[in-house]
């Protein structure tokens, strides 16, 4: 327990921000969660409807993630949304230039 008593506030400041950003991380969390098993029960149409909702929740959360993390997330979430809808595999990230070398 910190003696100064700029410390004991700093200490009082940070276990309230330290709930505030675990209440943000779990809205994000449970917004692609959401999403995600609406597209893996098949409902493509609500799972449109809910992409911009996952998309706003995700950007409320700058203040919290990184911005590259949030972006990576939302690409994610459309890069799903777009391979249920064309029923396509989405390849892992740098596969790509593997086969193209192949075909050459």
């Amino acid at each position: 327990m910190p003696n100064i008593k700029s410390a004991k506030k700093r200490l009082v400041v940070t276990d309230r921000q330290t709930k505030e950003n675990a209440v943000i991380r779990t809205k994000v969390k449970n917004a692609v969660k959401k999403f995600n098993t609406l597209l893996s029960e098949g409902k493509i149409e609500e799972a449109k409807k809910f992409l911009p909702e996952a998309m706003s929740t995700i950007d409320k959360a700058a203040c919290i993630y990184h911005k590259n993390a949030l972006a990576r997330k939302k690409a994610h979430l459309s890069k799903n949304l777009y391979a249920y809808e064309h029923d396509a595999v989405v390849p892992a990230a740098g596969t790509e230039e593997i086969k193209e070398e192949k075909a050459e």
